[in-house]
């Protein structure tokens, strides 16, 4: 979303704001026959493995622009905030059994991984048209 508002025939101040939320959950079991050299089974893992995600991310813009003449000549001005926060919280519970089908070891793994990020960015262009059909970007 956003809007300009032309505060002159030549000058224009805007911002934009964007913006985006989702969720998941993924459940993702895995069967793993493990074998020696000679190609027999040596043990079994099973895995029940679990994903909840939860991403958040928004920023805005604001802009500013001024042409000084009908020559060409522009200014430009943009301030960028962007915010990330995501959540990715993870479980994997793994079961090992021998060949003969006992069971040997159990893991619970939990993992949680957060993601907080912060953009700040500022950018600026000057244009100055040069003879003929070039231009100067300065920015």
């Amino acid at each position: 979303m956003g809007m300009d508002y032309y505060v002159s025939p030549k000058t224009t101040i805007g911002f934009v704001l964007t913006g985006n939320i989702s969720s998941g959950k993924n459940y993702n079991p895995v069967n793993s026959n493990l074998r020696d050299a000679a190609g027999k089974i040596d043990s079994i893992i099973t895995s029940d493995n679990n994903t909840n995600t939860k991403n958040y991310s928004g920023g805005i813009n604001l802009n500013y622009s001024h042409q000084f003449d009908s020559l060409g000549k522009v200014l430009t001005f943009d301030l960028d905030y962007l915010k990330y926060d995501n959540h990715r919280d993870q479980t994997f519970f793994n079961k090992t059994y021998n060949a003969a089908g006992v069971l040997g070891a159990i893991q619970d793994i939990t993992d949680n991984l957060p993601s907080d990020i912060a953009i700040y960015a500022a950018k600026t262009d000057y244009v100055q048209p040069l003879p003929g059909k070039a231009s100067y970007l300065q920015g």
